[in-house]
C-alpha cells in the first residue's frame, strides 16, 4: 500500500530518555523526500490537532488530504506527540468520522 495508517504506532523503548508505561504516541506529521542524495524535493503532511484533518504542504500549495494518501515509501521524518490513553480513543473516534 502507498499510504500509512494515521495511527502508525510508536512503541516506547530503551532508546527513550523517560519512557512512560501506558503512554501513547500519535503521528501528527510526515516529511517525504523524493529524488537523490544530491537533490530532490520535500513535501510534508501534517494533521490539524483540533479537527484531525490532514493537509499536504508542497511548496506554497496546501491541500486537504486523507491519511491513506501519505506516501509511506518516501517518508523521511516522522513527527509524534505523546498523549494520555483517554485522548487516543477520543481522537480515533474523530478520525473515523472524518475518513
Amino acid at each position: 500500500s502507498s499510504g500509512i495508517n494515521a495511527e502508525w504506532p510508536l512503541r516506547p523503548g530503551s532508546w527513550m530518555s523517560n519512557p512512560e508505561e501506558g503512554r501513547k504516541y500519535r503521528l501528527y506529521g510526515v516529511t517525504n523526500h523524493t529524488g537523490t542524495l544530491d537533490g530532490g524535493h520535500y513535501v510534508a503532511a501534517a494533521r490539524n490537532p483540533l479537527t484531525g484533518d490532514w493537509f499536504n504542504y508542497d511548496d506554497h500549495v496546501i491541500r486537504p488530504m486523507r491519511a491513506d494518501q501519505i506516501k509511506k515509501k518516501d517518508a523521511y521524518l516522522l513527527f509524534y506527540t505523546s498523549c494520555p490513553a483517554h485522548q487516543d480513543q477520543e481522537l480515533l473516534r474523530k478520525l473515523h468520522r472524518v475518513s
